[in-house]
């Protein structure tokens, strides 16, 4: 993952949503090599165990945290109109496809990471046209 976040910021990506994109992509291409990965995830993240679960919680904070620093480096925020916080946009992707795949484990529906793309995909452009200046969409 590292190795694609680093081909990106070489490509000199700077679009916020695009980035985003980018990396779900990259992350069904691992889902796709390694089945078992998501099945995995949603299984430790879910833990009724309160050390697993803490431990969960806590690396998701950093990796929000460090998302600002690490991924989004070279994004152009200017692009974001002044009263958007990217941050908080960030917040709400994530809460969103948390409670996307809270509702697929509930109803016992299959997670198919082309289809969570597809929705993911959709989404993002939502998100870009609400946060976007006119200028940049």
């Amino acid at each position: 993952m590292d190795r694609q976040l680093k081909a990106m910021q070489a490509a000199g990506q700077t679009d916020f949503f695009e980035l985003l994109l980018l990396g779900g992509q990259a992350k069904v291409a691992l889902m796709e090599q390694c089945p078992w990965l998501l099945e995995f995830s949603l299984r430790a993240f879910e833990s009724r165990d309160e050390e697993i679960s803490r431990r969960i919680q806590d690396t998701l904070a950093l990796d929000l945290k460090s998302a600002q620093t690490d991924f989004f480096t070279g994004v152009d925020f200017s692009r974001f109109r002044p009263e958007v916080d990217p941050q908080e946009i960030l917040r709400m992707i994530t809460w969103m496809t948390a409670g996307y795949l809270d509702e697929k484990r509930r109803t016992g529906t299959p997670v198919e990471p082309v289809r969570v793309m597809e929705e993911f995909s959709r989404w993002l452009e939502h998100f870009r046209k609400i946060s976007y200046k006119e200028e940049f969409l």
